[in-house]
């Protein structure tokens, strides 16, 4: 995980090589990029409160974020794949949004 220019790029393991997911976080909205491409454009208020107390699953578009075991999250990409978040990733999401 890095943070670029106001972009936080998270790593994803995959047996294709490396992959990203790029966040943007912006005044009213957090956009998810994967492979050059917007796949979700999540409320900022509703998304930090998901991530505060993460219950279920929270859905916007093509991607998905799924509470876990231990207040971890999942990622799903609909057409990519899917994550376990880093503690560390999570800690910065709740941290910044």
């Amino acid at each position: 995980m890095r943070t670029t220019g106001g972009r936080f790029l998270i790593d994803l393991p995959s047996p294709r090589g490396p992959a990203q997911v790029e966040v943007r976080i912006r005044r009213d909205f957090v956009e998810i990029w994967h492979q050059d491409r917007c796949g979700g454009v999540f409320d900022r208020v509703r998304l930090r409160r998901w991530l505060r107390r993460p219950i279920g699953r929270l859905t916007v578009d093509e991607v998905t974020l799924l509470a876990l075991r231990e207040n971890r999250v999942g990622l799903l990409l609909h057409r990519g794949g899917a994550w376990a978040l880093g503690v560390e990733v999570v800690a910065w999401l709740r941290a910044r949004v």
